[in-house]
């Protein structure tokens, strides 16, 4: 299955920010989009079969739950720019 999620960067919670890979299957290991700022931003984690998606700045809330096929049509989409209506 091709990575479609390069615009995603790894973001460990001890350190916001950092350059990083693909995700990971490690729920330790955050990954937030390249364009957000240290606002709230959504981010997302790899749990074997599982995507979690979370508020950074809630991030102790319990976390969205999709599968990764789910997430990769949802991230699709996105890239398709089906979903621009919801933003300015």
């Amino acid at each position: 299955m091709p990575n479609h999620l390069t615009a995603l960067r790894r973001t460990p919670p001890e350190a916001v920010g950092t350059e990083g890979g693909p995700m990971r299957d490690i729920k330790s290991e955050w990954q937030r989009s390249s364009f957000c700022s240290n606002a709230g931003c959504l981010e997302a984690t790899r749990e074997g079969d599982t995507v979690l998606l979370r508020n950074s700045q809630d991030p102790l809330a319990e976390p969205v739950r999709v599968s990764v096929e789910e997430f990769e049509v949802f991230a699709l989409g996105v890239k398709n720019g089906e979903f621009d209506g919801l933003v300015a």
